[in-house]
């Protein structure tokens, strides 16, 4: 499964610290890139970045669990996006549910994603 994985977030080093952290988790059989977005035509610099992650089905739960992990150690308003396909997860570390909550949101991004 190809995921997505986009942050808003006023340090545009979270997106690297967040690759660091998911790199160190070990998730199986996951590799991970990051894609810079470049910016509008007539500014200068980025428009962020994107982390490309390929992974099993069943690795997206531990990925998912991870993240939420993640964003509790964040002390600021981060916003993450999760794509597989046309099926989107948004993740905010102002509103964190519960793990479970996340995950059974993660099971139905993956469920969405096998169907198109």
């Amino acid at each position: 499964m190809n995921l997505d994985i986009r942050l808003e977030s006023d340090d545009p080093l979270d997106s690297v610290a967040l690759q660091d952290w998911i790199r160190r988790e070990d998730i199986e059989g996951a590799a991970i890139q990051r894609r810079i977005l470049p910016g509008e035509k007539g500014t200068m610099g980025d428009a962020g970045s994107i982390l490309e992650i390929v992974l099993g089905s069943a690795a997206v739960v531990q990925l998912v669990r991870s993240i939420h992990l993640w964003l509790k150690t964040r002390r600021r308003r981060i916003k993450i996006h999760l794509k597989a396909k046309d099926t989107d997860l948004t993740i905010e570390v102002d509103s964190l549910d519960d793990e479970q909550a996340i995950v059974k949101k993660a099971e139905g991004l993956i469920k969405a994603a096998k169907s198109k």
